[in-house]
């Protein structure tokens, strides 16, 4: 997976959709956590931490 996106995103503040290997689909703004290897991203309806390796998609939103 290029994480590239990823950072972009975080440092520019775009809104992203990911889709994670499980089948949950996130839109919002992605952060890097206190963890090594996780993101955390801020939906409407909160935050939500992932490991990178669980990200299947990313897209601009």
């Amino acid at each position: 997976m290029n994480l590239t996106l990823i950072f972009h995103a975080i440092e520019t503040e775009l809104q992203l959709q990911i889709h994670l290997v499980s089948g949950e689909t996130y839109v919002g703004f992605c952060q890097e956590s206190d963890s090594s290897g996780y993101f955390t991203i801020r939906t409407k309806s909160g935050l939500f931490s992932f490991p990178s390796w669980a990200i299947k998609r990313i897209k601009e939103v």
